[in-house]
C-alpha cells in the first residue's frame, strides 16, 4: 500500500462504536494507517478543509445529520472515498448511499476486522487505479492535440 500511513476519518458519534472500530482497524492494518476521529459531521467538514485524508469511514446517523445527507455533505466538499457503517440493515438505503456517492456500505454488527481491512485495501486501490488511469488520459490527450501530424481515432466495434 505505499510507504506513507493511510489517513482514514471516522465520523461516528457512539463512543463505544469509534473505539471498537478504531481497534480492528489497527488490528488489521497495524502501523500502516492514521485515524482521526470527530463525532459530528461540521467537525469533520472543518477537518476536510485542513488536512487531506485517503479514506472517510461515516456513521450515517449523526447528531448533525442523517442518512443519505451525510453522504451528500461529504461529497460536496471532497472526493475522498467515503465508506457508509451503519446499524441499519436496509438495502434501499444501501443503494442511495452509493448514488449518493458512497464506495461502500457496512453493516456495524457484522463488520469484522477483516472486512474493514479488506474495505481499506480495496478503496486505496481503486483510488490509485482511477488516478492512473486519468494520467494515462491527459497524456494521450495531450498527444493527441500535440502532435504534428494528424492522427485519427477509428473504432472498428
Amino acid at each position: 500500500m505505499g510507504s506513507g500511513k493511510i489517513h482514514i476519518l471516522l465520523i461516528e458519534d457512539n463512543e463505544f462504536d469509534a473505539l471498537l472500530i478504531q481497534h480492528r482497524l489497527l488490528q488489521g492494518l497495524k502501523s500502516q494507517i492514521k485515524v482521526t476521529h470527530t463525532e459530528t459531521l461540521s467537525e469533520a467538514l472543518v477537518l476536510i478543509q485542513q488536512c487531506p485524508f485517503d479514506l472517510i469511514l461515516s456513521d450515517l446517523h449523526l447528531t448533525d445529520s442523517d442518512g443519505v445527507e451525510t453522504v451528500a455533505k461529504l461529497k460536496k466538499v471532497t472526493h475522498t472515498p467515503i465508506a457508509v457503517l451503519t446499524v441499519s440493515r436496509n438495502e434501499q438505503l444501501a443503494i442511495q448511499c452509493i448514488k449518493a456517492g458512497a464506495q461502500d456500505y457496512l453493516e456495524k454488527d457484522i463488520l469484522s476486522e477483516c472486512a474493514l481491512t479488506r474495505l481499506v485495501r480495496y478503496t486505496i486501490e481503486r483510488q490509485r487505479t482511477e488516478k492512473r488511469t486519468q494520467r494515462i488520459k491527459r497524456r494521450f490527450q495531450t498527444i493527441f492535440e500535440k502532435a504534428p501530424l494528424g492522427i485519427a481515432h477509428i473504432d472498428l466495434s
